[in-house]
């Protein structure tokens, strides 16, 4: 503690003295509350965008005026993180958005084509926006994805070596192939309360040219690497039968060809999936702490799908897998080893009028009848979350 003696002073200090004490507050506020640094800035083009960019250091605020910004590369990184908000939501648009080894950034209801963040970018965050073609993100970390719709063209989202993540309460849609990729050294990450909606993949096998892959959400190990400590919670996936082609059915969520060791500390649950694959949850080398349960299964075209299934396949033997308290068409347990109990089996051509509530395209259509055996308090499929909902 410093005191000062103000009746020693010279007079010009005595007078000055009060304004000192003032500025000093004022700047110990300004450390406590990052957001008092400044008032919000504005930008009205790509030019003004650049030049802000150039001259915040952390903390501020840059509004963007409605209009075209094309192509933004950001490699800085920003300290407290910075935010640049759309004036109107999707009335800022950019061709595409790179975050290339910056970050501490913000990024509110813009619109853009692409969004990436790659090469060691830390703390970026996509909230409120339409992404119209893909967001990718490599070799990243602290990342937030949530309140976007984003729409895919071959692929919709793709995280690659990504660590500290959030996916939740997104509209991830209509992509060719994957609504969402999740590959390689990928840890530490929350996928929930995301709408993944209608894949359209293509079967040109007649014309030599084969066939798109599709899958809601799907995991596999890249370079000895495997997606690992992963939350896949309360998601809606529905796939519209009447899209893409009808001589491939487009799967739910698929984890498999993991590196040595398997998959290890995933949970999946709560989910509520229609989609007509057999694999609607696929599980391939679940090897450590993998949880399926209290997901709740809906079938697709022509009574498929609602299945889960253990398969089989490169030596791993799912040992590690635990399928519990999930409601479901059939369990494929294809290598006997892992714990498997208390489900619910409706078999195959049920009466699923007399279990759901419609045919599975809105979370309604899962509540369960009332009286039949998987009603609200019977234990199984999500109704935790279908409670929630239903309270909201």
């Amino acid at each position: 503690m410093i005191y000062i003696r103000n009746k020693e002073l010279p007079v010009q200090l005595r007078f000055a003295l009060p304004a000192v004490i003032s500025a000093f507050v004022l700047v110990a506020a300004t450390l406590a509350n990052p957001s008092l640094a400044s008032e919000p800035r504005t930008a009205k083009s790509a030019a003004e965008l650049q030049n802000l960019l150039s001259i915040v250091s952390g903390g501020e605020t840059i509004i963007l005026s409605d209009g075209n910004y094309g192509k933004l590369e950001i490699k800085k990184t920003f300290s407290p993180a910075i935010t640049l908000k759309s004036e109107t939501p999707f009335k800022a648009r950019f061709h595409k958005v790179t975050v290339h080894g910056g970050g501490g950034l913000v990024v509110d209801g813009i619109q853009t084509e692409t969004f990436a963040a790659v090469g060691g970018s830390t703390d970026v965050a996509l909230v409120n926006a339409r992404v119209n073609e893909l967001a990718y993100f490599k070799n990243a970390s602290g990342l937030r994805l949530e309140g976007n719709d984003i729409d895919g063209k071959l692929h919709a989202l793709l995280m690659n070596s990504v660590s500290d993540f959030l996916v939740r309460g997104n509209h991830i849609h209509d992509a060719q192939e994957d609504l969402m990729r999740v590959t390689g050294d990928s840890f530490d990450g929350v996928i929930e309360q995301n709408r993944f909606t209608d894949m359209h993949p293509e079967d040109r096998r007649k014309e030599g040219k084969g066939y798109n892959h599709a899958d809601a959400i799907q995991m596999f190990g890249v370079d000895g690497k495997t997606p690992r400590n992963i939350t896949i919670r309360a998601n809606l996936i529905y796939d519209d039968p009447a899209t893409g082609a009808k001589t491939t059915t487009p799967q739910g969520i698929f984890l498999s060809d993991p590196g040595p060791g398997g998959y290890r500390d995933i949970l999946i649950e709560l989910n509520l999936i229609s989609v007509s694959s057999a694999n609607s949850i696929y599980i391939n080398g679940g090897q450590q702490n993998v949880i399926v349960r209290n997901n709740t299964l809906i079938p697709g075209r022509g009574d498929g799908g609602a299945v889960i299934r253990l398969a089989k396949k490169a030596r791993f033997d799912n040992s590690g897998t635990v399928v519990r308290g999930n409601i479901m068409k059939v369990l494929f347990d294809e290598t006997r080893k892992s714990q498997i109990g208390g489900n619910y089996v409706y078999g195959r051509n049920a009466p699923l009028a007399r279990l759901f509530s419609g045919s599975g395209r809105t979370w309604q259509d899962y509540v369960p009848v009332q009286g039949s055996p998987i009603s609200l308090g019977s234990g199984f499929g999500a109704e935790t979350y279908l409670k929630a909902l239903l309270q909201q």
